[in-house]
């Protein structure tokens, strides 16, 4: 029942001070290829916040910005395993994948965090949220609006977060 609206609430500074940063992501799998190579992955919807609420540094090229978001720009960042997996050796930046039969540009690879399997960040690929709620998984809300599986917050400090959770539930009761 969450949606992209809940999440710029829980950022707004005067009705939650304790919470420093929002990040909203969507998740789905898909099949992804590249060239003669393919694999069925997670693919993240993210927001450029998400980079450093779950502190995922990009080891080369750019992560996803707000106008991209906004514009629902068909772009991806690469986990490091699929980057491999996909492109072996060579540079993924501006390269083409399909995800799903759309096609996507490459403009970032992440950071390698070690471990694989699903939910490692080696092992997904991060968009725009808009492009993937509107082009690969378009889950609603029992109202028809777009939903978001996960909200992640990052809290001003250690000391804040009892703060922070009691904001968050009574901006989400509302």
């Amino acid at each position: 029942t969450l949606t992209l609206e809940d999440a710029e609430a829980l950022a707004d500074p005067y009705l939650a001070p304790s919470v420093a940063a929002v990040a909203p992501q969507v998740q789905t799998f898909a099949q992804v290829v590249a060239g003669r190579e393919n694999i069925n992955t997670q693919v993240m919807g993210v927001t450029p916040e998400y980079q450093f609420v779950r502190n995922f540094p990009v080891a080369e090229g750019v992560f996803i910005s707000s106008s991209q978001v906004q514009n629902r720009s068909m772009v991806a960042v690469l986990g490091s395993n699929v980057a491999e997996t996909l492109f072996g050796q060579m540079s993924p930046i501006g390269q083409s994948i399909k995800i799903s039969g759309n096609q996507f540009k490459v403009i970032g690879v992440l950071q390698s965090k070690g471990g694989t399997g699903f939910g490692m960040t080696d092992d997904m690929i991060l968009a725009p949220i808009t492009t993937v709620q509107y082009r690969l998984s378009s889950q609603r809300t029992a109202s028809g609006e777009l939903s978001v599986q996960t909200i992640n917050v990052q809290v001003a400090s250690a000391k804040e977060t009892d703060a922070a959770i009691q904001q968050i539930a009574s901006i989400l009761r509302q």
